[in-house]
């Protein structure tokens, strides 16, 4: 699998459908060292790290586990201080949460502006608040 690093490509403004529900789906209450939600998860946040985010290590009958101790909106929010870290001002901190009918948060809608020059940023951010915010 071949990976670029998209914050390079200046031309590039990025937009991106987070699905909230299906990382949801995915975690876990407890968790086992050798888990393929894991492996998912370390390529959607390019490590490992964001495992202690969530997860405490506690000692039970069986020996050491580790219980989920916060939901996806961290991990949600870990995703988007990745972003803003990797885009810097090009990274549009207000966002869409996009909900069903019961009101589960389905996905969450980013943008990040290609171009690093201010007219450019401030253009792409008009846009796009635009089209996040309900008319």
């Amino acid at each position: 699998m071949v990976y670029i690093s998209i914050e390079k490509y200046e031309f590039l403004d990025t937009w991106i459908l987070f699905p909230v529900f299906v990382i949801q789906r995915m975690m876990q209450r407890k968790i086992v060292e050798k888990s393929s939600f894991k492996n998912k998860l370390d390529l959607v946040y390019g490590s490992g790290d964001w495992e202690s985010e969530i997860y405490s290590s506690r000692q039970d009958l069986f020996g050491k586990i580790k219980v989920r101790e916060k939901g996806p909106k961290n991990l949600l929010e870990l995703y988007k201080n990745q972003l803003a870290d990797l885009f810097g001002n090009r990274f549009l901190e207000s966002t869409r949460s996009l909900y069903n009918t019961k009101n589960a948060h389905l996905y969450e809608f980013i943008f990040c502006t290609g171009r690093n020059t201010e007219r450019s940023i401030k253009l792409s951010q008009k846009i796009a608040s635009y089209l996040l915010n309900d008319h």
